[in-house]
């Protein structure tokens, strides 16, 4: 019975250590692609070798405006607030650190932000505190006013709900 039981030892730790050298096998030959080749690759997935310029852009500290809307469209609020946007991953992604006060309390969120080459569209995410909800969103530059529109829906109690953040 004991013999067994080292030998089924034995063949565990056999089959551990070749799992562990396929995976450094695996990544060894990723770490091995040359920057030509993913480029390549990257190019061929839709991706840029280089950020979209808009990206860069946005990075600094702005004032921000957050606006309410009833359903008819008719302002109800307006709060003001502060973006904190910094570049990440060599200026392909941009995240934003958002604050805003309301009534008594201070509201804040975060998001990121790139250009997804493939559909032509900057996409993001932007989470909050207040609610459990992600709420991804896309957009588009207008390149005559340099302004960035994007476009998501956001979950709620009541249901989905449009929202829309101008840049």
């Amino acid at each position: 019975m004991r013999l067994a039981s080292r030998l089924m030892g034995i063949v565990f730790l056999a089959g551990l250590v070749s799992v562990a050298v396929a995976q450094e096998a695996s990544q060894a030959e990723f770490d091995s692609l040359e920057s030509a080749a993913l480029e390549e690759a990257q190019q061929k997935l839709g991706a840029s070798a280089k950020p979209h310029p808009y990206m860069n852009a946005l990075v600094g500290t702005c004032k921000t405006a957050h606006v309410e809307l009833d359903k008819d469209g008719k302002e109800v609020s307006v709060v003001e607030g502060t973006a904190e946007f910094k570049s990440i991953q060599q200026g392909h992604w941009v995240t934003q650190s958002y604050q805003r006060l309301s009534k008594d309390r201070t509201i804040e969120s975060f998001s990121v932000l790139g250009y997804d080459g493939e559909k032509q569209k900057f996409v993001g995410l932007w989470i909050d505190k207040k609610t459990p909800f992600s709420m991804p969103f896309e957009g588009q530059l207008d390149d005559k006013t340099g302004i960035l529109k994007e476009i998501g829906t956001q979950q709620s109690l009541y249901g989905p709900i449009l929202f829309i953040m101008v840049a």
